[in-house]
């Protein structure tokens, strides 16, 4: 087994090292709380749709604080133990939306909209339904009664293959800079502050360019979202100097 890709991780709490953050914890409620405002229609909040974006920032800082510290601890990554950790938390509650759902659109839905949401539902299913949306050029912000009922599964699809792709990248940034170590004082973390910062600016370009001809791909697209979460790995790797 490779180095950095095998062995067995530990605890969340073990590799943070800080157990609960507060303050992490209380960025994630403003960014919910104003999500739901925003769709609420309350006045003066109707730009609330931009917590999903302080969503994606946070989440990529706390995954890749856990990957980097795992690795600075460990020497390793345990890839399934992450992606079994993931699997616990997600698959349980959404399998059970999604079910429920389904039973609902089969019952409630005129039998016209009814493919539709299935297929939506399966694509959701996959952690795909932000390509699906994508696709078929869906406005999120459309004042119509036809609107996918998994609608808000879009940026769990683009958490989830950042999650996938992610940790193969800092794998390799860690076996970079155990060979540049030999010849000059890079550390883990510089590596993949240098990964984050280049998927970040790429990704931030693509998505100016993007959102010039297809608006749609620029707000459900993974490439076009990654620049968020990769912006919260480049905050995790270089958390020891900006503290």
């Amino acid at each position: 087994m490779p180095p950095y890709a095998g062995g067995r991780s530990g605890s969340v709490a073990e590799i943070i090292g800080k157990g609960f953050r507060p303050d992490i914890q209380g960025l994630r409620a403003v960014a919910v709380v104003s999500v739901v405002l925003a769709h609420a229609g309350v006045p003066g909040v109707a730009g609330g749709f931009i917590g999903v974006d302080l969503f994606f920032v946070l989440s990529g800082f706390l995954i890749s604080g856990l990957l980097v510290r795992e690795l600075e601890k460990r020497g390793h990554i345990s890839l399934l133990e992450f992606w079994s950790r993931r699997a616990r938390r997600l698959l349980p509650a959404s399998a059970l939306v999604l079910a429920a759902t389904a039973v609902s659109v089969y019952v409630f839905l005129p039998i016209t909209w009814r493919l539709s949401a299935l297929t939506d539902i399966v694509w959701s299913s996959l952690f795909a339904a932000n390509w699906r949306f994508a696709l078929t050029q869906a406005d999120y912000f459309a004042d119509t009664s036809q609107v996918s009922p998994v609608l808000h599964f879009w940026s769990l699809g683009v958490e989830e293959q950042f999650y996938f792709v992610w940790p193969f990248l800092v794998v390799i940034a860690g076996l970079v800079s155990v060979r540049l170590k030999s010849r000059a004082h890079v550390t883990i973390r510089t590596t993949i502050a240098v990964l984050s910062a280049i998927v970040c600016l790429a990704s931030f370009a693509y998505s100016v360019w993007i959102l010039q001809t297809n608006q749609p791909m620029a707000y459900y697209g993974t490439f076009s979202r990654v620049w968020q979460l990769s912006l919260g790995a480049l905050l995790a790797a270089l958390a020891p100097w900006l503290t």
